[in-house]
């Protein structure tokens, strides 16, 4: 797809009917002008609440903006939106996070900024610039939803969907060692309301396995002393 978009914003809801509208809301009222500039891909986990019918009616008001995707699970659906979006820079919202009306205004400062030098653009709570990874190794650990990523830096990469958690570090790794910079963009960008969630249990074998695959894979494809804080 063309990059006709500022910004690719990729949400997953499973049976979210209670949040969803106010997530799709805080993309929509964005100072950086919606209709014109940012893309919002809602993929639907199988939801049975009517959250999918939310999200339909939202795609019927902005049917050039709004694209609503079915998968199957959490990297499924990363990978169908990678394929799909038409953002310049794609963005992963994750669990119930809120981004305030004027963060993607303030991400799109630095990318005019430093596009060139660096592909991962971050949000923090404590640093701003841009930071050669050989001299600052420590910010190579972006967590994925606090990343704004070159499209076309991600062109050909994608989740792998054997290593579960470890997949997102593994995506970021793959597109940070191209320019090896990342920068980071200081202040108060979103709020994560505090929810109880079922997490995954897992056997320490299996938790072995998936870090050794994880760990062998991460070597192959990156050779940089700043692995280690990925590790």
């Amino acid at each position: 797809f063309m990059n006709i978009f500022d910004f690719s914003v990729i949400k997953i809801f499973d049976n979210d009917s209670s949040s969803i509208s106010e997530f799709i809301n805080s993309i929509t009222h964005q100072k950086h002008d919606f209709k014109d500039n940012i893309e919002l891909i809602l993929i639907d986990l199988g939801s049975i609440d009517g959250s999918n019918q939310l999200v339909l009616d939202y795609k019927s008001e902005f049917p050039e903006n709004i694209k609503v995707l079915e998968a199957e699970d959490k990297y499924d659906a990363y990978n169908l939106a990678l394929e799909n979006a038409r953002g310049k820079f794609i963005h992963f919202s994750e669990n119930q996070d809120i981004l305030n009306e004027n963060t993607l205004s303030i991400i799109y400062k630095s990318i005019s900024k430093y596009s060139d030098e660096a592909d991962i653009f971050a949000l923090s709570n404590n640093e701003s610039g841009i930071f050669d990874l050989n001299d600052y190794p420590e910010h190579s650990l972006i967590d994925l939803d606090c990343a704004f990523i070159n499209r076309n830096a991600a062109e050909g990469i994608s989740f792998n969907e054997k290593l579960s958690d470890c997949a997102d570090k593994l995506f970021i790794s793959q597109i940070i060692q191209k320019k090896e910079k990342v920068v980071l963009v200081k202040g108060k960008h979103f709020t994560s309301p505090e929810e109880e969630s079922e997490e995954e249990t897992l056997s320490k074998e299996n938790v072995q396995n998936k870090f050794d695959y994880f760990f062998n894979f991460l070597l192959k494809c990156c050779d940089k002393p700043y692995i280690q804080y990925i590790i």
